[in-house]
């Protein structure tokens, strides 16, 4: 989507990941990609619902643990064996230990932004809900995590892949073979002949050789009892119902000058302890 000269990711928005990341090894070659740089502070100040600046020294302090948090957490800790949320929540009390300047209630309102913080990465609805182990895995392997697209969107890698992008001549014809607000109903791969049928929401069937399915997990949840014949296998039936899936909101806000980052600082910003009574 474009606004105000920029273009901005309705959805999905950075590349997760280096190592094994088809996106990153189709993009990254053809310099579509802006890596962060290494080591680079985080420019943020904090600010309270009523508006009270939290002391910079603090702020930096608490920062600096949210940023490394994997280099100061125990992962063989009994707190970090299950959820995020317990292995993180654990591992920042102690070290508001060390600083007596913050109460229990700024405390609180800590922990509840850096929650809400690392779901708007995740997203899940509560880092409670995301597995410590799988975390772990994840922030190891992967390299850098926020992989920003230059001048383009994420839908660049759409191009990459119908060769629309980077010579547009040699653009496979992917188009003009797709049909668009059209709902698969039904995959039937019963025929002894081995082809699959697929019906549509309009009533159309088409039989290919090979279908691959690729609905989002709530609308496996939802119909995966009868879209498929014959029904799925029970592994896969039981993956759809075990694994949980939650949401984010993305809002974008312009402004005409950048009255929020007058330096023009990298990872600059502002970050705010709401109260419980301001945000019930």
């Amino acid at each position: 989507m474009v606004t105000d000269d920029y273009l901005v990711d309705l959805g999905a928005q950075w590349i997760d990941g280096e190592r094994g990341n088809v996106a990153n090894d189709l993009a990254s070659p053809l310099n579509l990609t802006d890596h962060p740089m290494p080591n680079m502070p985080f420019n943020f100040k904090t600010y309270t619902s009523s508006g009270e600046l939290i002391d910079p020294a603090v702020d930096h302090n608490i920062t600096d643990v949210h940023v490394h948090i994997y280099d100061y957490v125990d992962t063989t800790s009994k707190e970090c064996q299950t959820s995020v949320g317990e292995c993180f929540t654990h591992k920042y009390k102690e070290h508001f230990k060390k600083i007596p300047e913050l109460n229990e209630t700024l405390q609180d309102q800590f922990l509840r932004q850096y929650n809400l913080m690392e779901m708007s990465l995740q997203p899940a609805d509560t880092w409670f809900d995301i597995e410590m182990s799988k975390k772990l895995e994840n922030a190891e392997a992967t390299g850098h995590l926020l992989i920003n697209w230059k001048e383009r969107g994420y839908s660049t890698i759409l191009d990459i892949l119908m060769k629309k992008f980077p010579n547009p001549e040699e653009e496979l014809p992917v188009l003009n073979k797709t049909m668009l607000n059209v709902e698969v109903t039904k995959v039937d791969y019963s025929n002894e002949d081995g082809t699959v049928k697929v019906i549509t929401n309009d009533g159309k069937e088409h039989t290919a050789d090979h279908v691959i399915m690729t609905p989002s997990l709530g609308v496996l949840k939802a119909d995966h009892e009868t879209m498929f014949n014959p029904p799925l296998p029970e592994n896969k039936v039981k993956n759809i119902k075990g694994i949980g899936f939650g949401n984010a909101c993305k809002i974008y806000l312009a402004f005409n000058n950048s009255w929020f980052n007058p330096l023009g600082l990298k990872n600059g910003g502002y970050n705010i302890l709401w109260s419980t009574e301001d945000i019930t």
